[in-house]
């Protein structure tokens, strides 16, 4: 292996951190906000279900029959950490074409590769933060 692909591969595995971070975050938040093990377990599959597929599939839904464009994309990448990673994982390789598919494309033309990753970075940061925070806020409530 090169040793100048030692910094990207130090790069990818950051970003898969990352968004292990996020959604150790989010299942963090599901065990705060509800009240048994057999709900935690429900809502954290139905929350895998949504990031890892779902929100691909309602993209590529409302890019055939609404035409929604670039803000259904850009939500996409928003919404989803798990796509978030997968984006920033592929342009951090340098992947182009087929390989970064609609929302992976959308950023590096759009926005720009640096740019976009630097958002990208950001908002799993914010992922892998805000619902530790939520948590913790939400647990103070409840707790007399």
């Amino acid at each position: 292996m090169p040793v100048e692909g030692l910094a990207t591969f130090g790069a990818v595995l950051g970003v898969t951190l990352l968004v292990a971070a996020g959604a150790s975050a989010l299942g963090v938040l599901v065990g705060s906000l509800v009240r048994t093990r057999v709900q935690a377990a429900l809502v954290a599959l139905v929350a895998w279900f949504v990031l890892a597929i779902g929100v691909d599939l309602v993209v590529v839904g409302l890019g055939v029959f609404l035409r929604a464009g670039e803000p259904a994309i850009l939500a996409a990448v928003v919404l989803d950490p798990i796509s978030a990673g997968r984006v920033l994982a592929l342009l951090l390789i340098d992947a182009s074409g087929g390989a970064l598919g609609t929302l992976g494309t959308y950023v590096a033309e759009r926005i720009g590769r640096g740019v976009g990753m630097g958002l990208l970075a950001a908002l799993l940061g914010a992922w892998a933060t805000l619902p530790v925070l939520l948590a913790g806020w939400t647990l103070r409530r409840r707790v007399p």
